[in-house]
């Protein structure tokens, strides 16, 4: 350990000298001090770390059936410092990357963390799926006796896959 005098000077990475010893506005990485003290100079390599990068993870429900609000998205950020929020206009945080009873529509989501630092997930599309419309075609038995009859049904819209029951 060194101790620091009033003649001593000071460089970051290869810049300009100074009297101080305080560097600020630092990036994340390595940085290498230089410590003149006017006869030798000192090279002491230094290695910031910053918080961890963020990773999102997400998950998306689209709506059941036309007109209802049952879409959902469902974010997970990992990363940054200390707890994350989440928003759908970057106003209003909550504690929670799960938006339910969502409409159809465009959404954007935003995480902050602790130090503010911002992700901004790219747009995620909530569909309402088409009115279902279903339409039947009967094939009457040839004879009272025979068994060959039928029910051929045809639908469009709604939510694939369609399921159909003679209940």
């Amino acid at each position: 350990q060194r101790q620091m005098c009033i003649r001593d000077r000071y460089s970051l990475d290869s810049g300009a000298y100074q009297t101080s010893n305080i560097f600020t506005m630092l990036e994340t990485g390595n940085h290498t001090v230089m410590i003149d003290d006017g006869v030798c100079i000192s090279h002491l390599p230094v290695y910031i770390e910053g918080p961890e990068a963020f990773r999102t993870i997400d998950s998306v429900e689209q709506i059941t059936c036309n007109g209802d609000l049952d879409g959902m998205i469902d974010v997970l950020v990992v990363g940054g410092s200390g707890n994350i929020s989440y928003s759908l206009d970057s106003m209003n945080w909550i504690n929670s990357g799960l938006f339910a009873n969502l409409d159809s529509g465009i959404y954007t989501v935003y995480a902050k963390d602790d130090s503010n630092c911002t992700i901004v997930q790219n747009p995620i599309e909530i569909i309402n799926p088409e009115v279902l419309e279903t339409t039947f075609d009967l094939m009457h038995p040839t004879t009272s006796s025979s068994i060959d009859a039928g029910i051929t049904f045809v639908s469009t819209g709604g939510t694939n896959p369609k399921r159909y029951s003679l209940d």
